[in-house]
């Protein structure tokens, strides 16, 4: 111990007399005990798909009506019979290939957008982000919902009924591999019992603004090797609880002040040795989709690059599941070219089956002419 080191106080003068006694101490005093106040009820248990299940039930009533074809008199049951039977013994690839080809051209265009949404208000009943399936064909719909930090509370309801979880941001502090992998693991389980099937993250975006407003959310940090690392391990985890994972935002969204137009400029050679890592480690994990961002890359709005969706991740990335977009962030049914495969959330009208129409007529005569 330093002090030990030191040398002794020196004696008191004899001048000064002794010294004064130290005063006395009066004993702590106890505060008050507090009175009880009476518990606050329990906030009545929350079904968040309680509506959203009506909607679909009517959603697909509507389709089983408007279906004329052989394949719309099937029922539900016989079409999870005949998956049973028969699918589990082909390649997935084909599975899907014969599921596609048994819906029609509007049941299609529907996986393309999301519903739920009126203007910027989320609808009751519904998660974050909906995707209406077909029943009939036995393909259930998607429901999305935030975040790679835990079940976000849309709704007052909701308070107290999920956990707080550390930011994604003091997970990478920890350098832990396994402590990632656990942490998807749980963040899996408790949206599955919550009924969501994908899950919007996790955010591995390399953080470059130290005031983002978003910059907790990020499992990079500033480094490329930590959010490749944790993030296959942290989207392992989750997609072995039965849910898919998003990794977003791809790519270069470092700030949330003035994303819809500002553009983060960088070289092909920086993207790929610092921006793209984290997200080539998430394609390697299996991550079932990727969200755009709402950002412009190198002039470019993210969700309707060309070079960035499908040059960059489609194909040198080999990314094999589907891009869709942040929320709002398509700016033109063009997009679908450029690489986005569903809008979201859907309300904006991009992806119609109309506008898609008009847009392969389009593309039809522009090949014709070249």
């Amino acid at each position: 111990r330093a002090d030990n080191l030191l040398p002794p106080p020196p004696p008191r003068p004899p001048h000064l007399g002794p010294a004064a006694p130290a005063p006395a101490v009066s004993p702590p005093v106890s505060p008050p005990a507090a009175p009880e106040l009476p518990q606050p009820a329990r906030p009545p248990a929350w079904r968040p798909l309680e509506r959203g299940r009506q909607e679909r039930a009517r959603y697909c009533a509507a389709i089983l009506r408007a279906d004329n074809g052989s394949a719309g008199q099937e029922s539900t049951q016989g079409v999870h019979v005949r998956l049973a039977a028969g699918w589990r013994s082909v390649s997935p690839e084909a599975a899907a290939g014969a599921l596609l080809r048994s819906l029609t051209l509007r049941e299609k265009a529907g996986l393309l957008s999301g519903a739920g949404w009126e203007g910027k208000r989320q609808l009751e009943g519904f998660h974050v982000g909906a995707v209406m399936g077909v029943p009939r064909a036995g393909l259930p719909s998607l429901n999305m919902h935030d975040a790679g930090q835990g079940f976000r509370t849309t709704d007052p309801r909701m308070v107290g009924q999920v956990t707080a979880f550390p930011s994604l941001l003091a997970l990478a502090a920890t350098f832990a591999r396994p402590l990632a992998r656990a942490y998807g693991a749980a963040v899996g389980r408790e949206f599955r019992a919550k009924g969501a099937n994908v899950m919007l993250g996790p955010q591995l975006n390399v953080q470059r603004v130290p005031r983002s407003g978003r910059a907790a959310e990020s499992l990079s940090g500033e480094e490329p090797l930590l959010g490749s690392a944790l993030g296959r391990e942290y989207i392992s985890g989750l997609q072995g609880e039965g849910v898919g994972a998003v990794p977003k935002h791809f790519v270069l969204n470092a700030q949330e002040t003035g994303r819809g137009s500002m553009s983060a400029e960088a070289p092909e050679r920086a993207l790929f040795e610092l921006y793209y890592p984290p997200f080539e480690a998430a394609v390697g994990a299996g991550a079932v989709a990727v969200m755009c961002a709402h950002n412009r890359v190198n002039g470019t709005h993210a969700c309707g690059s060309p070079s960035v969706l499908q040059r960059d991740l489609k194909s040198r990335l080999a990314f094999r599941g589907w891009v869709m977009s942040d929320w709002w962030a398509v700016h033109a049914t063009s997009a679908a070219v450029a690489g986005v495969d569903q809008d979201m959330p859907g309300n904006d009208g991009f992806f119609d089956l109309e506008q898609l129409q008009q847009l392969q007529q389009q593309q039809q005569q522009w090949q014709q002419q070249q």
